[in-house]
C-alpha cells in the first residue's frame, strides 16, 4: 500500500508505506501529479472507450461459454453428493435417537453436517457464476460517456466515484529510468445504470490476457 505526503514547496509524492513506517522497504517515491495524470489519461484514451467496452465485453462472453458447461457440470455432481450426505444426517440422526448417547454417533453426525455446510456453501458459490453482460453498443456508449464527463468534471466526488469503479487497484513501481504503473480495471456490470461500474471477476479469475490490465512507462526525468 502507498501513502501520498507533501514536502515544502506543494511536492506531492506516493511512498510505500513500510518504508516511511519502518524505514526498511526498498521503494523508491513515486511523484504524485505524474502518476495521477497517466492513470488519467490512460483511462480517457484507452479504457473509457466505446471500443474496449465491447472487446472486454465480448471476451467476457467467451470465459462464460467456455467454462459453463464444467460449472454445471461441478454444481450438478455437488447436489448429488449432498442428497447423499442429507440421507446420511438423518440415519444418524435416527440412529442417535434409537441408541442414545453415543460418542461416535454424535462424532459421526458432527463431521457430516460440517460436509452439508461446505458442499451448500459451494453450490452457493457455482451459483453465482452467471451469464456476461450484453449490453447493446447505445448503451455502452452511454455508459462510457457518463463515466468520462465524471471524470473531466471538477466535482472530485464524482472523480473519486469512477476511479473507484473503474480501477481495482494499480501497481506502482519506481526503476532506475522510469516509474511503472499497471492498472487493474473492473469490467462493468451487466445491470449497471450509466455511470456505475462492475464487481471483479467470478472467483477472483484474470479473465482473458489484456482485457482488465493497462501498463504505463512514465520517464522519471520528465517527472
Amino acid at each position: 500500500m502507498l501513502s501520498g505526503y507533501e514536502l515544502p514547496g506543494g511536492r506531492k509524492y506516493y511512498i510505500c508505506s513500510r518504508a516511511r513506517r519502518r524505514h526498511d522497504c526498498p521503494g523508491r517515491h513515486v511523484p504524485c501529479w505524474s502518476i495521477e495524470q497517466a492513470v488519467h489519461q490512460a483511462l480517457l484514451d484507452d479504457i473509457l472507450t466505446l471500443e474496449n467496452l465491447l472487446r472486454v465485453q465480448l471476451a467476457l462472453q467467451t470465459v462464460y461459454l467456455r467454462s459453463a458447461s464444467t460449472i454445471e457440470q461441478e454444481r450438478s455432481q455437488r447436489t448429488r453428493r449432498l442428497r447423499t450426505v442429507q440421507g446420511r444426517i438423518s440415519n444418524l440422526t435416527a440412529a442417535i435417537v434409537e441408541a442414545g448417547h453415543s460418542r461416535s454417533l454424535f462424532n459421526s453426525l458432527a463431521e457430516a453436517e460440517r460436509e452439508r455446510d461446505r458442499i451448500e456453501f459451494e453450490i452457493e458459490q457455482l451459483a453465482l457464476f452467471q451469464p456476461p453482460p450484453d449490453i447493446p453498443a447505445p448503451k455502452l456508449t452511454k455508459i462510457d460517456e457518463t463515466l468520462r464527463a465524471e471524470l473531466i468534471s471538477d466535482v472530485p466526488d464524482k472523480q473519486r466515484r469512477v476511479l473507484r469503479e473503474v480501477i481495482e487497484r494499480i501497481i506502482v513501481r519506481g526503476e532506475d529510468a522510469e516509474i511503472k504503473a499497471i492498472i487493474h480495471y473492473r469490467p462493468i456490470q451487466a445491470n449497471a445504470p450509466p455511470g456505475l461500474g462492475g464487481a471483479d471477476l467470478i472467483n477472483g479469475a484474470g479473465g482473458p490476457d489484456g482485457i482488465r490490465t493497462r501498463d504505463l512507462g512514465l520517464d522519471r526525468a520528465a517527472c
